[in-house]
């Protein structure tokens, strides 16, 4: 998933299972299947660094550095990752014309290619959770997987942001099938 735009963002994650950038921040920190390492013990190692204890008197004024400061700086950090000038906001906004492959483009993506009804819109993304029908799919990832490790234990999934795709790097999904 995108990391622009999460200002406007309310839940996260595939299942929505938490609210908030700073509640968001402290899963791949913590998660045993991401960077499995405790706030405490990431707070030790950062502030053994050089750079990091001048950072965050800079940003919090005290070379302290503790669970909340990091993940409060982690939020800070995202909430800036703002993608708001694309040619398709430009586009919105009436300031350029697209080119016809473009706008053939445009008009698959929301008529029959039915992109639109979960991607679209200004933000282009839609701030709703649907099943994504993978939860009988033996395996793929799954959001019964996901949801059997939250609180949710829903089959449902975020619709994934299609924002400024053309200028990040596509990357498959880990657990997407070859």
């Amino acid at each position: 998933m995108s990391l622009a735009n999460l200002l406007w963002v309310k839940n996260f994650f595939w299942d929505g299972r938490t609210e908030g950038l700073e509640q968001k921040a402290v899963v791949p920190l913590t998660d045993p299947h991401e960077m499995g390492q405790s706030l405490g013990a990431s707070s030790k190692k950062l502030s053994q660094t050089k750079a990091y204890p001048l950072l965050f008197e800079k940003d919090f004024g005290t070379k302290e550095i503790d669970g909340k400061r990091i993940v409060n700086a982690i939020a800070q950090f995202e909430r800036t990752l703002i993608s708001a000038n694309s040619k398709y906001d430009r586009h919105l906004r009436g300031e350029i014309k697209l080119t016809d492959a473009e706008q053939r483009g445009l008009n698959i993506f929301e008529t029959k290619g039915n992109c639109a009804n979960c991607h679209g819109g200004p933000k282009t993304f839609i701030e709703l959770f649907y099943n994504n029908g993978l939860d009988s799919v033996q395996g793929r990832f799954s959001c019964a997987y996901a949801s059997e490790h939250s609180s949710h234990r829903a089959v449902h999934a975020r619709r994934t942001f299609q924002r400024s795709v053309g200028s990040t790097k596509s990357l498959r999904w880990k657990y997407h099938p070859e």
